[in-house]
Parts: structure tokens; sequence; C-alpha cells
């Protein structure tokens, strides 16, 4: 009696494993299956954000460091205007050294590198569907900056203005607020389009615009803060500062709207009595 009581234990046991080890095996089987799924959205997605254009600029991204600015030949001269220094000397101060002042690209690779993470992550581990075009707006961004910062650098080599502490001849034009425009610029043009989408503000149109002016005034309002805290650091003068964040829009811009939507869907081209032109960036709210 004892002996069969123990064989149905073993039985029971054994059982027991099979099932739980059949049951991990599929477990893992499926994690394998949604990983692979998911480098192959990431793949994708990066895929479709190049093209044969992107070529010259990452070129030249990647090889930045293989040029000394030294050992170029003359360079285009282009010192502030009188008022810039008068206003340079009003609002900088010496030893001088705010937030906006921080390494340039810390906040814009949390984001990208945290949306990345997120992503991919939600993708292995979730039931959520998340196509290869959510890596590829992540690597847009990227994209937009690389193209600000590449831009940005070449400008400064070919360039030769005193920054106003006298600390080299790099100053124009900024390259924190080139990359503050450009990441606020891609961002606030992504959420412009969630919320157009999004089943709660889709059809609730003041809510809708409240979200947008929100998100607009935070990015905003963080990128124009750089731009001041580069002349406050006494580091840039003003046309520095207004040059890049015109640069630094304008790349976002252009980068977002012929991946994404088609160039021209946020750009407009107007004039007034044949006479006067004006581009118009807008946000459709």
């Amino acid at each position: 009696m004892n002996t069969d009581k123990l064989r149905k234990s073993v039985l029971i046991i054994w059982l027991i494993i099979s099932f739980t080890g059949i049951s991990y095996s599929q477990s893992i089987e499926s994690n394998s299956s949604s990983f692979e799924t998911s480098i192959n959205n990431l793949s994708e997605g990066f895929i479709s954000s190049v093209n044969w254009i992107d070529i010259p600029i990452g070129a030249a991204y990647i090889g930045r460091n293989l040029i000394n600015p030294n050992t170029i030949g003359d360079k285009i001269i282009f010192g502030p205007s009188r008022y810039e220094n008068d206003y340079s000397m009003f609002v900088g101060k010496d030893n001088s050294y705010t937030i906006g002042s921080m390494d340039k690209d810390i906040i814009p690779n949390i984001i990208f590198y945290g949306r990345l993470t997120f992503l991919f992550l939600n993708d292995t581990f979730s039931e959520n569907d998340i196509s290869s075009e959510s890596y590829k707006d992540i690597f847009l961004f990227k994209k937009s900056l690389i193209y600000t910062f590449t831009i940005t650098e070449i400008v400064k080599n070919l360039v030769k203005r005193k920054r106003p502490d006298g600390s080299n001849d790099r100053s124009f034009f900024s390259g924190h607020t080139s990359t503050a425009f450009a990441s606020s610029t891609f961002l606030a043009l992504e959420l412009n389009s969630f919320f157009n989408n999004w089943s709660l503000t889709r059809n609730n149109s003041p809510l809708r615009i409240s979200f947008k002016i929100a998100s607009f005034s935070v990015l905003y309002g963080w990128a124009g803060y750089v731009g001041y805290s580069r002349i406050k650091d006494k580091k840039h003068y003003l046309s520095d500062v207004l040059v890049g964040a015109a640069a630094g829009s304008l790349i976002s811009y252009f980068i977002y709207d012929s991946n994404d939507n088609g160039i021209g869907d946020n750009l407009n081209f107007t004039t007034y009595n044949g006479k006067d032109f004006y581009l118009n960036l807008g946000l459709n709210l």
C-alpha cells in the first residue's frame, strides 16, 4: 500500500514537473519570438529613417574629429554689432554658469535612449501592437539632432567670431541653442500629431488646444531659457542665439516633414502684393 502511494506521489510530481517544463519552454519560445520581432521592428524603423540624401551629413558627422579646425585657412570674420556688445555687457555676467549651459546633449540623449529603451521593452514583453513606424519616429528625432550638430559645427569652423568672454572664436552660432530648438521643435511636431489622434483629445477641441499650448510652452520655454543662459554666461551674442534657434527649428521641421508627412505640410510660403515673401512654420491646433 505504501508502495502504491509512493508511485502515485512520484507520478504526480513528475506530471507537475513536466507541465511546468512545457510551460517554461513555451514561455522561452514566446519571448524569443517577441525579441526577434522587436529586433526586426527596430531594424526596419532605423532603415526607413535614412536615405541617400543623408550620406554627406552622415560622412561629415562620422569624420568630424578627423579635421582640426585650426588647420582651416582664412575664415569668415563676423564680429558682433554695437547693440549686441551693449546687450552682452548688460545681460552677461562674468564667471556665470546656469543650468542651460550644461552639456547640450544630456537632455536630448536621455529622451532618445529613454524612448528607445521603453519602446523596445514594451514591444518585447507586452501585447501592445507596435510597428516599425514607432521606432522610425525615434530615429528621426536622433537624425534631426545629428543634422543640427553637424551643420552647426561646419559653420563654427568656417566663421570666426570671438565669444563675449574671449575663450575662443567659435561663437557663431550657438550649438546649445540650435540643439535645444531642434529637440523642442521635433517633439512639438510629434505631440501636435499625437493630440490630433489621441482618443481623449481627438474630438475635444478645447482640451486638445490646451494640451498643445501647454506642451508648446514647456518645450519652447526650455529652449528659450537655454538661449538666454548662453548670453547670460557670456558664451554667445544675441545673433548667435537667434540664428541657432532658427537653424535648429528649420532642420527639425524639414526632417519631420520630409520623412513623415511629405515636405511642406507644416510649411506655408506666401507673398504679399507680389513683393514681400513670408515663410510660416505652423502647428495646426
